[in-house]
């Protein structure tokens, strides 16, 4: 446990010195959101979405105190009669920081998964066509891949669909990673036959931006690509990616890149522990999972770490 928090500290550091001295033209900083689940030096944790080993969710909801709630299971678990094909897991989940509404993706059938979230008036899971929730910053939109589109409606009726973005053949991609950018630009990350991509879309006019290739030594035909893919954003609005390389054995190495969001070009890049699962950037918070164990930090703060059989955070 020492040892993580070690680790995490030296990270902060470093990401905090390369995001700091970054900027680009068409880039400024964000106003910080405001809302019921938003994160703070006090509670990092707010607003926090987590998934363990065995398939279990656990949310950060209440500011008050650093200790999660666990939601009923939601989805299938492989290990409870199923083949092992056609089974539908947890995925992801993601907490809207305006009112702590709770979105859950599975994967993947029906094809393209299901999204819940609780129905205002009777508290039960509805369901939503797509997988890989994602809540704009100010938590007032909901972004859910679903087979070949990007579909955007607002938290409070997320059945409505009020934008619809095409992506790229289904049969071409394997999508990896929803994030929002801003209150206008998604980032989807995904796998092709030569690489790990990212897509970046704008709400305002439905249109998708050209891609860019993180890495073409991660693609479909490999494994490691849930270790590749869009970040977050740091303070001056610039894109990070996460990024691996791989040798005989496994990994290699993994590392952060620091992108200006008009050109992609990288400027810096940091080091992450090897076995680093998840990691991600959001609303000033720094999270990822590392050998089961969640560590999360709030800007320049201190990181704090809980031991559950955590693989992954969002």
């Amino acid at each position: 446990m020492r040892r993580i928090t070690t680790i995490a500290a030296i990270a902060l550091v470093v990401l905090t010195s390369c995001g700091g001295n970054s900027s680009s033209t068409d880039t400024s900083v964000v106003e910080a959101p405001q809302g019921k689940c938003v994160p703070t030096e006090k509670n990092p944790f707010l607003g926090l979405a987590a998934i363990t080993q065995d398939f279990r969710v656990h949310v950060w909801t209440n500011p008050n105190s650093l200790k999660p709630t666990v939601l009923e299971k939601i989805g299938e678990f492989p290990f409870e009669g199923n083949d092992g094909l056609h089974y539908s897991p947890v995925e992801s989940a993601v907490i809207s920081s305006k009112d702590c509404s709770i979105f859950v993706g599975t994967c993947c059938e029906p094809v393209s998964g299901i999204t819940y979230y609780r129905g205002k008036e009777t508290g039960e899971w509805l369901q939503l066509f797509g997988r890989l929730p994602e809540v704009s910053p100010d938590g007032e939109l909901l972004a859910i891949h679903s087979y070949e589109k990007l579909l955007i409606s607002s938290t409070n009726e997320p059945s409505i669909v009020i934008t619809e973005i095409n992506l790229p053949p289904a049969d071409e991609v394997w999508v990896e990673r929803v994030k929002w950018i801003n209150g206008d630009e998604v980032a989807v990350s995904g796998a092709k036959k030569d690489g790990m991509y990212v897509w970046i879309a704008r709400m305002s006019d439905g249109t998708l931006r050209e891609a860019f290739r993180i890495t073409k030594d991660i693609n479909q035909g490999t494994g490691a690509i849930s270790g590749v893919g869009f970040v977050g954003t740091d303070e001056m609005g610039n894109i990070v990616t996460q990024s691996v390389t791989v040798g005989e054995r496994g990994v290699n190495s993994q590392f952060l890149e620091y992108r200006y969001l008009d050109t992609y070009q990288t400027f810096s890049t940091t080091p992450l522990p090897v076995n680093a699962i998840h990691y991600r950037m959001s609303l000033g918070r720094t999270s990822f999972t590392r050998a089961q164990v969640l560590s999360v930090w709030f800007g320049n703060g201190d990181p704090q770490t809980v031991n559950g059989q955590y693989v992954w955070a969002g």
